[in-house]
């Protein structure tokens, strides 16, 4: 049984990480049906213009850390002839001066006190950027989903928090696990390992899927 095309776009919109927020409302906010060959070309395009403006920052936070390295480096200065100057003038009290707060703000969050390097916010979101890692290497398999060999062997499922492989023997690499997954039916079913999983296009392009589950119960490969 094949599922509509129009229902396999959808799967696959709604599936996106959340870093392609607006990308998924400018898909479906198009007045007529996007076709899944289609799709595949706007996900490319995205990828491609997401590639070239993380250079762009990358280049724009090089040349920022600079100015950052090169304004604490006349601070330290200063503050080295500030505290000279103050140990002469009142020796034995330059502890003050050592515990000085850093003048100026930081260039990501505009809060004074510290630099960009050392911003907790900045800390955070690349914390969680590097979390949804994981999750943006799907944009690669659904670029290239309708030329899957032997694709009907794996479906899309937009409710699917895992990739979950039947086949034992498509693993690449498998360790014991012991834990539950949880069905959209509310059953659940023992997870027999977990490893990773390749999967190979017509083109002749083959992409790993890392951390797939092994279920020989589920009666589809899911992505």
């Amino acid at each position: 049984m094949h599922m509509d095309e129009t229902i396999i776009v959808s799967s696959i919109i709604d599936k996106l990480p959340p870093s392609w927020k607006d990308f998924k409302k400018s898909l479906k906010h198009k007045k007529e049906d996007i076709s899944l060959e289609q799709l595949g070309t706007y996900l490319r395009l995205e990828e491609e213009y997401r590639k070239q403006d993380d250079t762009k920052n990358k280049t724009a936070q090089e040349k920022v850390h600079v100015m950052e390295e090169g304004n604490s480096s006349k601070n330290s200065k200063k503050r080295n002839r500030d505290f000279n100057k103050s140990h002469e003038d009142h020796n034995g009290n330059n502890n003050n001066n050592k515990t000085k707060k850093r003048k100026g703000s930081c260039y990501y969050c505009g809060k004074p006190g510290h630099f960009k390097h050392e911003c907790r916010f900045l800390k955070k979101k690349n914390k969680e950027k590097n979390s949804s890692a994981s999750k943006d290497n799907l944009v690669a398999v659904i670029s290239e989903l309708n030329m899957i060999e032997d694709a009907d062997s794996w479906w899309i499922d937009s409710g699917a928090t895992r990739h979950v492989c039947k086949n034992k023997e498509l693993f690449k690499t498998i360790d014991e696990d012991g834990s539950v997954l949880y069905m959209g039916n509310a059953s659940t079913v023992q997870v027999k390992g977990k490893g990773s999983v390749e999967i190979e296009f017509t083109s002749g392009k083959k992409l790993t899927l890392k951390d797939v589950f092994y279920v020989p119960e589920v009666r589809k490969n899911l992505i």
